[in-house]
């Protein structure tokens, strides 16, 4: 009798695998809505994908099981994902395969690269080669606005200067130089004893404003090439003497304040620096390290001349701690991991948590970093507790000497929370929907984002039992972490509670 009811369960099993629905659509571009041949389409499922060409008109076909798939692009080796993206990652929009789910007319609307392009010129208008130019991003990191520092470009001899290969998106631009002459000095070290008086490049962010409340965002359309141009002019310069305690040896970083509290590259020196040469008025924060010790160092330049900076070098922080849980009986059994993520930078380091619930972190960087644990298993922190450190609302400030101790109580109390969205009882697929606490936390693990499927179903797992509200919205780049953004939609979104079970 066991083997007719196992031959019976393999037989409906190898039926369902034959039975097949139909995906298909076209590929066009985003902005001019025309179709895109040769492209490659792929249709993922887990550890499955589907492979397929678009035809002259865009078209593209598959037949697949039912199931949930992720459907993208590629196109002159640029890709793309279907829908718009959930905030914070690539995932897109799902599709849903099945009886009465209609994915035949699908309309993929492929979003091509961008680009930045510009030149560099002095105040005479001529070129400025080997000026700095550095590219901000905004995104939306664990649900909250950031602007992320992409990259730096140098400009060649004719001060031209260019980024390719971009997402569309929103950016900033900032750019900084050094005369010629004055570069020159700065290499083989002689501006003291040179006559030449110091005039640096000030830092200028686009359209044209030395101060970062005055830098312009630019929204980049798909497929734009936007031109940026900079008109640098000579500042009164300083030069930055460092003093040490005792003779010693270390590298720098020296950041502007740019927008939105990002920090602007300025000037870097990996060995042998005791000094920052012609550096333009303003306000910046200098970082020094050596084997010896760190030291976070805020430096405000209002003219030119020498000025001697102080270096008190602390022993470079640390961070180490336990993970305890909320029930002797919970133990996760996938790996577990701590999160470190930079409150300015958006950096993240990530530390595995070991069999005896530690974890260490013992060259720590300097600055104001946030926790969060994250594992298949869905273990969350129900509480925490620091020790050797300033927290504040969750955030714990690591300065120099600072030797933080960190206690994490992880709860694996969570639940799923699935539905439907609709509008005029249709599927509303893409619609971003929201999951966030009705007390308002500030704590991002709280929030949760993601776009309806095709079929205008939605699926939020590993939630952490208590009280949420549920609403859309119809902004992909919704803070949809931060307590004020969401505020307004409390009253109005549906109230929900998870009852969480122990993982």
């Amino acid at each position: 009798m066991r083997t007719i009811v196992a031959a019976l369960l393999t037989t409906l099993t190898l039926a369902a695998e034959a039975q097949t629905f139909r995906v298909s659509g076209t590929l066009v571009d985003s902005e001019t809505r025309q179709p895109l041949a040769r492209a490659q389409i792929k249709l993922i499922e887990e550890s499955r994908e589907w492979n397929v060409i678009t035809a002259v008109d865009g078209g593209f076909s598959f037949d697949v099981p039912q199931g949930k798939y992720q459907l993208e692009a590629s196109h002159h080796e640029w890709g793309d994902v279907y829908g718009e993206p959930v905030p914070g990652n690539r995932s897109g929009v799902a599709v849903v395969t099945g009886p009465d789910h209609n994915t035949t007319q699908l309309l993929f609307r492929f979003r091509r690269a961008a680009a930045f392009h510009g030149k560099i010129v002095d105040e005479r208008g001529e070129p400025l080669p080997s000026a700095t130019i550095e590219l901000f991003q905004q995104t939306i990191t664990r649900g909250r606005k950031h602007l992320e520092s992409l990259s730096h470009a140098e400009s060649n001899d004719f001060g031209e200067y260019s980024y390719s290969r971009l997402s569309a998106g929103t950016y900033y631009l900032a750019a900084t130089g050094m005369p010629w002459y004055q570069r020159d000095l700065v290499r083989v070290g002689t501006t003291e004893d040179s006559g030449v008086r110091n005039v640096p490049y000030g830092m200028i962010y686009f359209p044209g404003s030395s101060n970062p409340g005055g830098a312009t965002a630019v929204v980049l359309r798909p497929g734009a090439e936007f031109e940026a141009d900079f008109v640098l002019r000579s500042a009164s310069g300083a030069n930055l003497h460092l003093r040490f305690p005792e003779s010693m040896d270390g590298g720098y970083k020296m950041y502007a304040h740019g927008p939105m509290n990002a920090e602007t590259l300025v000037r870097t020196c990996i060995y042998n620096c005791s000094g920052v040469p012609a550096v333009a008025p303003g306000n910046y924060v200098l970082y020094f390290s050596n084997p010896m010790g760190a030291a976070r160092i805020p430096v405000s330049i209002n003219g030119d001349g020498d000025v001697p900076i102080e270096v008190a070098l602390k022993p470079v922080p640390s961070l180490a701690g336990k993970v305890v849980f909320s029930s002797q009986t919970q133990r996760p059994p996938s790996p577990l991991f701590v999160n470190i993520e930079d409150q300015h930078s958006g950096k993240m380091t990530t530390l595995m948590i070991h069999a005896d619930g530690t974890f260490s972190w013992p060259g720590a960087a300097i600055g104001q970093v946030r926790l969060h644990l994250s594992g298949s298993d869905g273990f969350f922190t129900e509480r925490m507790s620091v020790e050797g450190a300033i927290v504040t609302n969750g955030i714990i400030d690591l300065s120099g000497g600072s030797n933080a101790k960190v206690e994490i109580l992880a709860s694996g109390e969570t639940g799923t929370l699935n539905g439907f969205i609709k509008n005029e009882e249709l599927p509303a697929p893409g619609a971003l929907v929201v999951l966030a606490p009705s007390n308002g936390t500030s704590d991002p693990d709280r929030y949760f984002a993601t776009h309806a499927s095709t079929d205008g179903s939605y699926t939020f797992t590993n939630v952490p039992a208590g009280e949420y509200v549920l609403f859309t919205v119809a902004n992909s780049d919704f803070e949809y972490a931060s307590p004020q953004a969401v505020r307004p939609y409390l009253a109005t979104g549906k109230h929900v509670r998870i009852n969480g079970r122990l993982q």
